[in-house]
């Protein structure tokens, strides 16, 4: 049995109790420590040890120490089991409990780089706090986890002991943070830079999933989670199919560069290499958690509030929902207890939902739902059911309802009443006008006929003629916009007057407000706009734009007019003519573009690289120029490069 065994310290990593005992003890041979706690000679492993059950069987009994207990208190693995397979997680555990020499990492399934191999950093803040409330300091196991650059206690930039790095060589030896940090002065504190509140919320989530071991999560519950709030973002289609260039593209503009590299989490230009678009994806691709991350903070939450999310898809929330059936007892209840989700490519990334009342009315919505007004809204009606059509029936044998009334009261429009009367065999014989003398219908809801003011109705043609009045030769489009409220009460009410007391259009060759003589004059202000367009769309940064003749005219806010009169406008269609490309101009133009891309990025890509990204597979085999081109500028590239 061991004696003297050092009691482990809040949030401290078990090799550091180690290296205490082994300090304590003053071993003159360095494998003598591990012979004591394991019962053999084996090898440090700092980061992950095995082999706990010989040590638990040595410890004494009190404190009541247990594999499960070490492993949770003081070890790194509770920083990755969220992340982890199920089935991983347990062969780990079994593996830190017995003699098994496979290597962590090898279970873990990640690479060496991204896992810590020495316990080597520490906050000097708190050392000096460990120092004053223990009498020595210790290596804190939240400051070994990859990824963490700050302190979540104290909020300052880590420290690495280099001294450490350099004279602890002995695979057998354990070396203590009061040991390997008495010589080292006090570094002054780094100064926080722009990616300083990123680095923070990495290490105060880290220090949440070591303290937080008892949570059930596993990587396919993570993965689910992530491409539920991907769809709702946009990045992701419900089924689980990402837009993974438009992710690639945003999560480049939220995370810099250089703080991407400082964090092993560099981004790729082949999709297939990019661990961002297969970290929701595969049960068995394991990821470190620090990419989890990232990827969690882009999205709008923190570790605590994402792992308690729901995993199951709901994109129009939970039941029961209303019926929209307006004659139906149950209109605006929630009484359809289930909602049958279809994702279907006409929709695109959208789900649709079907919901069927008792009555039989079945409708569906295009989702997801947004707010709670969202689950009183219908797409579309699928089956209007027994009850409506009966409903139907009825209104069709009263003479003094007109189908605008009827439509309005069974919910839907004219053209529909119509359709489902046809299906019931009921021949349409009644009137559309809806001046029909009935002031009122009883009903699940009352309808009131409008009646036509004479007073108003004489007010609003005197206001339409005199605006006619003050201005000569005007266009009824220019009266409209003028009394538009006018406009749309004659209309409703009185469209045969209006249409025959309108200005008359105007016919080509006769006065009017625009003649197309204006047309001959800014012919030479046009092809100027059109050469400045052209010029600008060629020196536009990005991924070029053909020039066409609707893409320059487009971009002056004159395509329409432009476009129709080119037999009136000489010098800007022989403007256009000159600017405009072929396809094959095109192609060629995009290579010389991707040549001062690779130039500028110092890459010397291979030529698949070069054809994916130009998008010129297929237009190197139309035409010679453009695979010369392509030829030419893979040989300049090999030669500026080399």
């Amino acid at each position: 049995m061991i004696c003297n065994f050092p009691i482990p310290h809040p949030g401290e990593i078990l090799h550091s109790v180690f290296a205490r005992y082994n300090d304590r003890m003053h071993y003159r041979a360095v494998r003598a420590a591990s012979r004591d706690l394991f019962g053999y000679e084996k090898l440090v492993r700092p980061i992950f040890p095995n082999g706990l059950e010989n040590l638990v069987a040595n410890l004494p009994p009190k404190p009541n120490y247990t594999v499960t207990s070490l492993i949770n208190d003081h070890t790194l693995l509770p920083f990755y089991e969220p992340f982890l397979p199920r089935g991983r997680v347990s062969l780990i555990r079994n593996a830190m409990a017995t003699d098994d020499e496979t290597p962590i990492s090898t279970l873990l399934g990640l690479r060496n780089r991204i896992l810590p191999t020495k316990c080597n950093c520490f906050c000097p803040c708190c050392i000096k706090d460990d120092r004053e409330q223990f009498g020595e300091c210790y290596w804190h196991r939240v400051h070994q986890l990859p990824g963490v650059e700050v302190c979540p206690s104290h909020n300052v930039y880590l420290q690495y002991c280099t001294l450490y790095a350099n004279e602890a060589t002995h695979a057998y030896e354990y070396v203590s943070a009061e040991k390997a940090i008495s010589r080292l002065k006090n570094d002054p504190i780094g100064i926080k830079n722009s990616q300083y509140n990123d680095f923070l919320k990495i290490a105060c989530d880290a220090l949440w999933l070591l303290q937080n071991h008892d949570v059930t999560v596993d990587l396919s519950s993570v993965q689910k989670r992530l491409l539920i709030l991907l769809a709702e973002k946009g990045f992701a289609t419900f089924r689980g199919n990402l837009y993974t260039n438009k992710l690639l593209q945003s999560f480049r503009q939220f995370y810099p560069t250089n703080f991407l590299e400082q964090l092993h989490c560099e981004l790729y230009e082949t999709t297939h290499r990019n661990w961002l678009a297969n970290l929701p994806h595969g049960k068995e691709n394991v990821y470190g958690p620090t990419r989890h991350l990232l990827l969690i903070y882009f999205l709008g939450y923190r570790i605590e509030t994402f792992l308690n999310l729901p995993i199951d898809q709901k994109p129009f929330g939970d039941g029961p929902w209303p019926c929209l059936n307006p004659v139906c007892n149950n209109y605006y209840k929630r009484c359809i207890q289930e909602c049958e989700v279809i994702y279907l490519p006409a929709y695109g990334r959208y789900p649709r939902g079907r919901f069927s009342c008792e009555c039989g009315f079945t409708y569906s919505r295009i989702g997801p739902d947004h707010t709670e007004k969202d689950q009183f809204r219908a797409s579309k009606f699928k089956l209007y059911g027994p009850l409506w059509e009966q409903k139907l029936r009825e209104i069709w044998k009263d003479p003094t309802i007109n189908i605008s009334q009827a439509a309005h009261i069974l919910g839907v429009g004219q053209k529909v009443f119509k359709d489902q009367a046809k299906k019931l065999g009921l021949i349409v014989i009644r009137s559309l006008r809806r001046d029909v003398p009935v002031q009122k219908v009883e009903d699940s809801r009352t309808y009131v006929v409008r009646i036509t003011d004479p007073v108003l109705l004489e007010k609003n043609r005197t206001i339409w003629l005199a605006e006619q009045v003050k201005t000569a030769n005007i266009s009824v489009k220019e009266l409209k916009s003028k009394v538009p409220k006018i406009h749309r009460w004659l209309y409703s009410h009185d469209r045969e007057w209006l249409l025959s007391n309108s200005p008359k259009p105007f016919r080509q060759g006769t006065s009017g407000p625009k003649p197309l003589q204006v047309l001959d004059q800014r012919d030479t202000q046009f092809a100027t706009e059109v050469r400045s367009s052209a010029l600008s769309i060629i020196h536009t940064h990005g991924s070029p734009t053909r020039l066409t003749k609707a893409s320059i005219s487009n971009c002056i806010n004159q395509k329409s007019m432009i476009l129709r009169n080119l037999d009136r406008l000489p010098l800007t269609a022989q403007t256009l003519t000159e600017f405009s490309e072929t396809p094959e101009m095109f192609a060629i133009r995009r290579v010389q573009w991707l040549v001062g891309c690779y130039q500028q990025e110092g890459v010397c890509p291979t030529r698949g690289q070069f054809l994916s990204r130009g998008n010129l597979r297929s237009v190197q085999a139309r035409w010679v120029s453009v695979k010369n081109a392509i030829d030419d500028a893979l040989r300049h590239l090999n030669t500026i490069m080399a």
